[in-house]
């Protein structure tokens, strides 16, 4: 059992808990206060509707980092297949519609956005991408959102 970091009274704890945002957060940290308070970890965790692992990661985190290192943290996904360059060029050419309009196709078709991916750039993306990426902005081909 992992001993919990002394630096902050149960009661300060609770004082920041109470001004916290995030619901898990409070969660987290009123745990963390009632084993500082002496309640066994289980005990502790399921006074505050936690798990005893999920709890006993808690106090992992606060001893590392403090209050600040309970937040859940974001994994940055899977990187881009596009480049940003690549992305635009392929609106660009989604946007202006397919050479062969006067042959009966005025609009491009899901398999052919996933067939012109892969005959400009060689790289295969499944037809779920291809289906959303004109229209979104930036387009949804493998470009990450921007981090707020």
């Amino acid at each position: 059992m992992v001993p919990v970091r002394q630096d902050k009274s149960p009661q300060e704890l609770r004082l920041s808990a109470k001004v916290a945002k995030d619901g898990k957060v409070v969660q987290r940290v009123l745990g963390i206060a009632l084993i500082l308070d002496g309640r066994g970890r289980s005990e502790a965790a399921s006074l505050v509707g936690l798990d005893p692992q999920t709890l006993a990661r808690a106090v992992q985190h606060y001893n590392a980092d403090g209050i600040a290192g309970l937040s859940d943290r974001t994994s940055p996904g899977r990187p881009p297949k596009l480049t940003r360059e690549q992305s635009a060029e392929l609106k660009r050419m989604v946007l202006a519609g397919p050479e062969d309009r006067e042959n009966g196709c005025p609009e491009f078709k899901v398999r052919h956005i996933v067939d012109l991916v892969k005959d400009q750039w060689g790289i295969g993306i499944s037809p779920e991408p291809a289906h959303t990426a004109p229209c979104d902005e930036p387009c949804a081909i493998g470009l990450p959102t921007e981090a707020p």
